[in-house]
């Protein structure tokens, strides 16, 4: 038995045992491969570390911006409309999850694809939502409430999703990471507050703060990006039925929360297409840690499958909102070029912040330039 320094990086000290030799001598060869194994293990740690706390402040920047785009009452008024919350958390929990399970059923998943797709259709929707919502002009308020509530609520609905849909269909036990959910719980929270103080005690701030929750959230896509490139096995090498398989739940779930919301419910349209987006759209970080946790001798394959799920989000969800806009369910005019669209921020709280909540298709920054034209536009007509 050996006690040693590790002098590779600043490590505890750490103790292993001396593999002993045909001849009865003791050889250093295997203890230092060992050490070798658990310094670079630990410095993976340490990586993953500096990725979760980078991912959280920017989590944290990211929520701020968009709540701090929104007034107060019209954040307290989407609250108090329990349809869009209650269908938002049905279409999170219920709908996509049970789309999930059928996909299992359906493909015959083996049980890492199986186990770990069920976690990620049952994980509380991203932060990445309300980005898309302020860029797309869908419903921003109703947007970040769902949110809030989703991510509170996701203490309760993963437990049971988890024993409804995994334990019954492969028997196993998934151990969820508490620290991190309630940590997620805290920064959603405090960003959601501080955002709605400063929307109200600086209004000026609104644009400012969409920028900033705008970065925010480019800069979480690139690390979310970067630390996905220590997967053994890229997403882009499995079949494309496999893939297809995966990216269904997204789909469906996007059409059914549609037709739900907007034609059976008849929600606003605007907050109907911000229902979609936060139903389809899942928190795949949280996904992939859960299936390191659970998966430690596949860990490279368990992490490709929310990869794969994260990279169908955009390809179901950006061709959707392009299309939701040219409808008219969105607060952006359709006639409006499509620079204006992406670049401008329409919601009704863009123009006067102290003002009630104002639904309608045509927002912007400038009301005066939505409803009266322009010396140019005059001399054209």
């Amino acid at each position: 038995r050996v006690e040693v320094l590790n002098s590779e990086c600043l490590l505890p000290p750490a103790t292993g045992y001396l593999t002993r030799g045909p001849g009865g001598r003791g050889t250093a060869v295997s203890w230092t491969w060992s050490g070798r194994a658990a310094a670079a293990f630990t410095m993976s740690d340490v990586a993953g570390t500096v990725r979760a706390i980078f991912s959280n402040i920017f989590l944290f920047g990211l929520i701020l911006g968009m709540a701090g785009t929104i007034e107060p009452r019209s954040f307290q008024a989407r609250l108090s409309e329990y349809r869009g919350i209650l269908m938002g958390m049905a279409s999170q929990f219920l709908l996509l999850p049970f789309l999930g399970f059928l996909v299992v059923k359906t493909f015959g998943l083996d049980e890492v694809a199986g186990v770990t797709l069920l976690i990620t259709t049952t994980s509380p929707g991203g932060g990445f939502s309300g980005l898309i919502c302020s860029l797309f002009n869908a419903d921003l308020a109703l947007s970040v409430a769902m949110t809030t509530v989703s991510t509170v609520v996701s203490l309760i609905f993963i437990p049971l999703n988890a024993v409804l849909y995994i334990k019954t269909t492969y028997g196993l036990d998934v151990g969820l990471p508490w620290g991190s959910l309630i940590l997620s719980v805290c920064v959603v929270i405090a960003a959601v507050v501080t955002g709605l103080l400063m929307s109200y005690y600086k209004p000026q701030w609104h644009n400012v703060l969409n920028r900033i929750g705008t970065v925010c959230g480019v800069l979480n896509i690139f690390l979310a990006a970067g630390s996905s490139g220590s997967s053994d096995r890229p997403f882009w090498e499995h079949p494309p039925l496999f893939m297809l398989a995966i990216g269904m739940p997204c789909l469906t779930g996007l059409v059914l929360s549609l037709l739900i919301s907007m034609f059976v419910l008849r929600i606003r349209k605007q907050q109907s297409v911000a229902i979609c987006i936060e139903c389809c759209y899942q928190n795949t970080a949280l996904a992939i840690t859960v299936a390191l946790s659970v998966f430690k001798e596949e860990a490279g394959y368990a992490a490709g499958i929310p990869l794969i799920y994260g990279a169908i989000e955009p390809l179901v969800i950006v061709p959707f909102c392009l299309l939701a806009w040219k409808l008219g369910w969105t607060y952006a005019d359709p006639q409006i070029s499509f620079f204006r669209f992406i670049s401008d921020n329409f919601q009704p709280d863009a123009v006067d912040p102290h003002a009630p909540a104002v639904e309608g298709p045509v927002g912007g920054r400038d009301r005066s330039r939505a409803s009266k034209p322009s010396n140019a536009e005059t001399a054209m007509l």
